[in-house]
């Protein structure tokens, strides 16, 4: 197995491997919790199985961050594209998080209102109809 295209996308890869590797470590680590003290053929599947799965987890991240080709290509693609987005600067940056902070707020607020207008209006509505 050869490192396709070599050099180019080097942080991207390191990123893609770390979290398929995660993912693999915690397929393991659920197999493991789910096979706990059993036994097949007397091999004990927890710890074989978990070996297994992250064996080939690990495996599939390096294969797909380093060797083959479509991903490789993506990511490259990806990294190529990042350099070429018009980042904010700071103010724009703190300005548009305020903003959206504002309105996150304003709207849970109006939520609450919302539900707290609604549960009194229906409370209101049930002693009339017998259901309270």
């Amino acid at each position: 197995m050869e490192i396709y295209k070599k050099g180019q996308a080097k942080n991207y890869r390191v990123i893609f491997t770390a979290i398929i590797s995660a993912f693999a470590i915690y397929a393991a680590w659920s197999w493991y919790r789910l096979m706990e003290g059993k036994v097949w053929a007397g091999v004990p599947v927890d710890w074989a199985g978990a070996a297994v799965i992250l064996a080939a987890g690990l495996f599939a991240g390096f294969y797909l961050s380093y060797v083959h080709p479509k991903v490789v290509d993506y990511l490259i693609a990806t990294e190529e594209e990042m350099r070429k987005v018009t980042w904010p600067s700071k103010d724009e940056l703190i300005s548009s998080s305020i903003v959206v902070v504002v309105v996150m707020v304003v709207l849970g607020v109006v939520t609450v209102i919302f539900d707290f207008a609604f549960v009194h209006i229906l409370n209101f509505l049930a002693k009339f109809s017998g259901g309270g």
